[in-house]
């Protein structure tokens, strides 16, 4: 437990100060991620396809699977892989040559009292869909798939690479293990020590000059911890559409939409939000090996006649064989 506290008109300059960095560095970082294959899968329960379906038909002219759900990073074990991303950071920087660089794993745990309401806002703030390269995988099944009693979705990524720079959604590939989250480091510390060479500061808070470097770690903490994972979830091949965009907490089509739903005998937090996109996201429905109920295709179908220009969606079984 830190046993130092800073004032909070400190804190907040410092972390308007982060903002500043992400607004100018996150936008060279996300214009040199490559673009997504043509098609990736999104694994979920049959509940919250119909939640989907049943949001998207509440909307006039809506397009089939222009709505989605969106989860909180602070109710799913998503919240544990911020950690792993300002742990590799400090882990990186403590033996930095930059003398300023190298204090940051000190600032943060001098001053941890004060960053952790900002962490935790951070991760309760931000909202994920996740998507798979794989396409009708049995580990994808197990874990996001209901088991295997859910659905797979194929979706156009193109399509939705689109829809995230149209909204300022961050869309891209989630980087697994300490040698990926630190792949990019040093452009992204160049990038700082540039903007920051210009930064203006009230010479009354005399603490604010020393605590710049902790605005790095902020920056990068709110860049890169929504799409780390420990190296050991690589086989997943993940990416993520997540509501953080170039330093703002979420866009303003995110306020006011949040929403707790049931999912599987537990409570979900998360939102439902409108991806506004020309055509349907989705080009197939793959039923989960545990899917073997006609009416579950009937009741799909059915779900899907209720939208405009969704006749080239195809619904199939899955091939994974299920021995249960």
């Amino acid at each position: 437990m830190s046993q130092f506290n800073i004032g909070s008109k400190t804190m907040k300059l410092v972390i308007e100060e982060a903002s500043r960095l992400l607004q100018i560095v996150a936008k060279h970082y996300f214009d040199e991620i490559e673009r997504p294959p043509s098609r990736l899968y999104h694994y979920t329960s049959l509940d919250t396809l119909a939640t989907m379906l049943e949001a998207g038909l509440a909307k006039p002219d809506s397009f089939c699977f222009g709505t989605w759900f969106a989860g909180s990073c602070l109710t799913q074990n998503d919240r544990a892989e911020f950690g792993i991303a300002g742990g590799a950071f400090l882990s990186h920087l403590r033996t930095h040559s930059n003398e300023s660089y190298n204090r940051i794993p000190k600032l943060v745990d001098q001053y941890l009292d004060n960053l952790g309401p900002f962490v935790m806002n951070t991760v309760s703030e931000t909202y994920a869909i996740c998507f798979s390269k794989k396409a009708d995988d049995l580990q994808q099944w197990l874990i996001y798939g209901d088991l295997g009693a859910g659905v797979c979705l194929e979706i156009n990524a193109d399509l939705l690479w689109d829809v995230s720079v149209e909204q300022k959604w961050s869309f891209s590939d989630v980087l697994y293990g300490e040698h990926e989250i630190c792949g990019d480091l040093e452009p992204f510390l160049s990038d700082c020590t540039e903007t920051l060479a210009g930064t203006y500061y009230i010479k009354d808070e005399k603490q604010f000059e020393p605590l710049l470097p902790l605005a790095v770690f902020i920056a990068f903490f709110s860049l890169v911890g929504a799409k780390s994972k420990s190296a050991s979830f690589c086989q997943e091949s993940e990416w993520r559409l997540f509501s953080q965009s170039w330093g703002e907490t979420l866009t303003e089509s995110l306020k006011c939409r949040r929403k707790v739903m049931n999912r599987n005998g537990y409570l979900r937090h998360g939102v439902i939000v409108d991806l506004h996109a020309k055509k349907s996201l989705v080009t197939k429905i793959i039923l989960g090996p545990r899917c073997t109920n006609p009416s579950t295709m009937q009741t799909v179908g059915t779900l899907l006649m209720g939208f405009k220009k969704c006749h080239n969606i195809t619904v199939e079984q899955s091939e994974v064989p299920y021995a249960g």
